[in-house]
């Protein structure tokens, strides 16, 4: 095959994997851009309220009970409960009156993404719930009041 030729084997490969990742992740980046305002429709509707509005994060999976498949999407926290729902999966929600600890760490599960550490949700069953947040230490202030309930 000519230099030619393989440049426009190259070119064409590159052509497709782009076209086929805009396929997959527009309409989740649009999902995802939708989101926080569902989901505080949904909080609203179900009379919770809201002490930690809707914003973007990383689920990264459970010990037990809440599942193991890591996922992005939304999560907020009310009265009740906090809630992480996936752009792609199930939805996990952990009562707050099963939280009985609150830390951050830098692997959990086995896992270590670029640096950033994981804010970890101990529950009274012993699960171990890992999230990440933009702003970890907001994130275990605003939880750390459920520990004294």
């Amino acid at each position: 095959m000519s230099p030619l030729g393989v440049a426009v084997t190259v070119l064409g490969i590159l052509v497709l994997v782009t076209a086929v990742n805009l396929v997959v992740w527009l309409p989740i980046v649009k999902k995802l851009q939708r989101m926080p305002a569902e989901l505080v429709r949904d909080l609203e509707a179900s009379g919770e309220t809201i002490v930690r509005a809707p914003e973007r994060g990383a689920y990264r999976g459970a010990t037990a009970i809440y599942g193991v498949v890591k996922g992005v999407g939304v999560v907020a926290l009310t009265d009740k409960r906090l809630v992480f729902r996936k752009a792609v999966g199930k939805e996990v929600a952990v009562p707050r009156a099963e939280i009985v600890g609150v830390r951050t760490a830098k692997w959990f599960l086995r896992s270590r993404a670029g640096g950033q550490e994981h804010v970890i949700v101990t529950t009274a069953s012993g699960a171990e719930v890992g999230f990440f947040f933009v702003d970890r230490a907001a994130w275990v202030a605003a939880l750390s009041p459920a520990l004294t309930r």
